[in-house]
């Protein structure tokens, strides 16, 4: 007897690893907003230039709305795959997010945005930047700049100007996957899956399990927040220079996603919660909540603003790119190029 009851104590205290390894390798891997998410942010920004803009810029993002959409997941179904080598992951990880409340108390307090002094503050704290801290509002300046430098030399070139706006897009469609992870409250906050507040398992459940069961006019509920909500970046960001527009944009996003953060939690700990997670001993038990699908239709105006905000945000760096590369005239852009499994692009700073 006794002898069954310690098999059948070892035996639940095996079940208990088996639940939190297989726990942790399914948020090890999930996507952020899911291929859903970044999709409608992404496709929905194409069509807000496509409709607000002159022809001579937004033809192409018409044309290329569903290859946008698609380079808006490559980081995560294609970069983040098992095929690729550990370098990619190991420099990838770090660009998704970036935990500002790691490093201060305040964190709206950004003086400057000079990738030395941020890592210098993460070292006073013994963290380090890249991994620790995260780096998603330069991976953002990074593609956008190339971008820019894609767009001038399609200006300069017109023999070859095709090319270049093929490039640019690339740049630009893959720029929009962290512009939607700075979106997402979870991609900014050192607790990023809520184990710290009893809540583990939020993260892939608000971006990726809610936002898959939400029905099938998510597409039009997010456009219509976009027209009755309009930014005016051009307002906000009248004094601040060329070099440190796109990362003013990423931090003013982040920022504003940390602003959401205590609401969204509120609702999920009273709303949607069944029973609080467990970490004790190394052993995570996520938090039980009510089904996606029902769960959904709380979190659906978090869920509508922050993609609407995503959109609006890229909308906006894709036409400062095209104005700060020369505005060349794309009018008669036409190509069959269409980027499936792009190589990973390593960050430059």
């Amino acid at each position: 007897m006794k002898s069954l009851i310690r098999w059948s104590k070892l035996f639940s205290h095996l079940s208990k690893i088996f639940i939190s390894i297989v726990f942790l390798f399914q948020v090890s891997v999930c996507l952020a907003w899911g291929e859903r998410g970044h999709d409608v942010s992404t496709r929905l920004a194409a069509r807000l230039v496509y409709k607000h803009l002159p022809s001579e810029f937004s033809a192409p993002f018409l044309q290329k709305e569903f290859m946008l959409g698609h380079l808006s997941k490559v980081p995560d179904i294609v970069w983040r795959s098992s095929s690729q080598p550990a370098s990619v992951s190991k420099a990838g990880g770090p660009t998704h997010y970036i935990g500002l409340d790691k490093l201060r108390d305040r964190p709206n307090e950004i003086q400057s945005y000079k990738i030395s002094d941020f890592k210098a503050l993460a070292k006073s704290k013994k963290l380090k930047l890249v991994g620790d801290v995260g780096t998603a509002p330069w991976r953002i300046n990074q593609l956008f700049q190339a971008a820019v430098g894609e767009f001038q030399s399609a200006k300069k070139s017109k023999k070859k100007a095709t090319q270049h706006i093929d490039q640019a897009l690339l740049y630009l469609g893959i720029m929009s996957h962290f512009v939607g992870d700075l979106a997402n409250p979870y991609h900014t906050t050192k607790d990023y899956d809520g184990w710290q507040s009893g809540q583990g398992g939020i993260h892939s459940y608000f971006e990726t399990d809610c936002v898959q069961a939400y029905p099938v006019h998510l597409e039009s509920d997010v456009w219509s927040h976009i027209n009755k909500n309009r930014i005016d970046f051009d307002q906000s960001n009248k004094s601040v220079s060329k070099k440190n527009i796109a990362l003013k944009t990423a931090f003013d996003l982040t920022l504003d996603s940390l602003k959401t953060l205590t609401a969204l939690s509120k609702m999920d700990r009273e709303q949607i919660i069944k029973k609080p997670s467990k970490n004790k001993h190394g052993l995570k038990v996520p938090a039980l909540r009510m089904p996606s699908k029902e769960g959904y239709l709380i979190f659906r105006p978090f869920i509508v603003s922050r993609l609407s905000r995503a959109s609006q945000t890229m909308a906006y760096l894709y036409r400062l790119a095209w104005e700060y590369g020369g505005k060349p005239n794309m009018s008669e852009y036409h190509s069959w190029v269409y980027p499936v499994k792009p190589e990973f692009i390593f960050p430059n700073y």
